[in-house]
C-alpha cells in the first residue's frame, strides 16, 4: 500500500515540477516582453502624456508577471525539496523588488527636494547691440 501512495506523491511531483517549468518560461517571457515591446511601440499622445502608453505596456507585463509569480508559488509547495522550489520562488522575489524599487523612488522623489533659495532678481538687460556698415 505503502507503493502506491508514494507513486501517486511521486506523480503530482511531477505535474507540479512540469507546470512550474512552463510558469516560469511564461513568466521570462512576459519579463523579456515587458522591456523589448515598450521599446518598439511607438509613443502616442502629445505634451504630457506623448509615451504614456509604454509605461502602461510595462506595468501590464509586469502585472501579467506578478499574477503567474503567485502561481509558481503554489507549485512550489507540490515540489519536493529539489533546485526548482528556489527557481520557482524567483518571480515572487523579483516581483517584490519591483515594488521597493518603485515605492523607494517614490519616496527618493519626495524627500530629497532641494530646499528653497533665496531670490535671486533678474539682471540689468544690456543694450542691444549697434549695427555698423
Amino acid at each position: 500500500m505503502q507503493q502506491v501512495q508514494g507513486s501517486a506523491d511521486e506523480g503530482s511531483d511531477v505535474k507540479a515540477k512540469t507546470a512550474g517549468i512552463g510558469l516560469f518560461a511564461a513568466w521570462i517571457f512576459l519579463m523579456v516582453g515587458s522591456v523589448v515591446m515598450p521599446y518598439v511601440t511607438p509613443p502616442t499622445g502629445s505634451g504630457f502624456t506623448a509615451g504614456m502608453n509604454r509605461i502602461t505596456l510595462f506595468f501590464q507585463f509586469q502585472i501579467a508577471g506578478a499574477v503567474l509569480a503567485a502561481a509558481l508559488l503554489f507549485c512550489v509547495k507540490r515540489v519536493r525539496k529539489s533546485k526548482l522550489r528556489w527557481l520557482f520562488r524567483v518571480p515572487m522575489i523579483w516581483f517584490g523588488l519591483l515594488v521597493l524599487g518603485i515605492v523607494g523612488l517614490i519616496l527618493w522623489a519626495n524627500f530629497a527636494r532641494p530646499a528653497p533659495g533665496e531670490y535671486v532678481p533678474p539682471g540689468p538687460v544690456a543694450a542691444p547691440a549697434l549695427e555698423t556698415s
